[in-house]
C-alpha cells in the first residue's frame, strides 16, 4: 500500500518510533557525508531491499528472495541516501 494511501494517524507514530531509534543510537542530526551539510532528514515512507542474484536478476524466489524494510534518510541538497535496516534499528 502506498504511504499517500494510509491514514495519517498511522505514520505518524511509526515515523516517530523511528527518528527516537535514530537518536538513541546517535545516527541523527549529523552532517551528510558527501556534500557535508546538516540536511539529512528521514523519509517518511520505508523501503523494502531485496536480493539480487549473482547474474543481476532480481531474487522472486528461492533462499535469496527475501529481503529487509528499511528506513532511509535522505540529504535535502545533494540526494544523498542512506537506508538503516528497520528491525535492527529498533532493536535496543
Amino acid at each position: 500500500m502506498p504511504s499517500d494511501d494510509i491514514p495519517a494517524d498511522e505514520i505518524e507514530p511509526r515515523h516517530a518510533v523511528l527518528v527516537d531509534a535514530l537518536q538513541r543510537k546517535g545516527a541523527s542530526d549529523i552532517a551528510c557525508p558527501v556534500c557535508n551539510r546538516a540536511t539529512l532528514k528521514l523519509a517518511h515512507e520505508s523501503f523494502f531491499v531485496q536480493a539480487v542474484t549473482p547474474g543481476g536478476e532480481i531474487a522472486f524466489s528461492g533462499p535469496t528472495a527475501e529481503g529487509f524494510e528499511a528506513a532511509a534518510m535522505l540529504c535535502q541538497h545533494c540526494g544523498y541516501l542512506r537506508f538503516h535496516h528497520i528491525t535492527n534499528l529498533v532493536r535496543d
